[in-house]
Formats: structure tokens, sequence, C-alpha cells
């Protein structure tokens, strides 16, 4: 059993960033659904959606959508890099 069985209507949900409430866009997006349709509302702590949020809106879209983006930039800088291709290396200074 997760945390978010737990909640019950009226609870506030803290989180330290709205990209904890799932691993990528549609996930998170449908968490926050149900939370909301439960009652339920999310404190988020850090970042542009920083806040309480009682119902859904653009900003948490938004916010889900950048971290969603953050990661796919992680992955593939972390493939290139195993790949012997590092990438946004530094150049020499003369």
């Amino acid at each position: 059993m997760n945390a978010l069985s737990y909640i019950r209507d009226g609870d506030l949900l803290t989180v330290q960033e709205v990209d904890r409430l799932g691993r990528n866009l549609l996930e998170g997006l449908i968490v926050l659904n149900d939370l909301f349709q439960r009652g339920v509302g999310v404190k988020v702590l850090e970042g542009i959606a920083a806040g309480e949020h009682t119902e859904r809106s653009f900003i948490l879209a938004l916010a889900l959508a950048l971290a969603e983006d953050r990661r796919r930039d992680i992955v593939h800088k972390t493939l290139k890099t195993a790949e012997g291709n590092p990438t946004d290396q530094p150049g020499l200074i003369d």
C-alpha cells in the first residue's frame, strides 16, 4: 500500500516538487486529478508550482511537462556520455 491510499478528503499532501507525483507528465496529471477528485489538496514546496493547490491548473501541468523534459534531457546526456560522446563539455581557454 502506498501513501496515496491513506490520504482522505480534506488532507493536504506536501511534496518537494510537483514532479514527485509521477514519473512522467501523464502519470503526474492522473495522480493530481485523482487527488483533487477525492478532495485532497497538494502543497508544493519548490519550483514554479510552489504553493497550495486544490484544483487542476495550468501551472501544475506546466511544471510536470518541464520536469518530463528535464528527465528526457538527462537520459539523453547520460546515453551520450556512456557512448563516449560527452555533451556540453567546456572548451579550452588559451
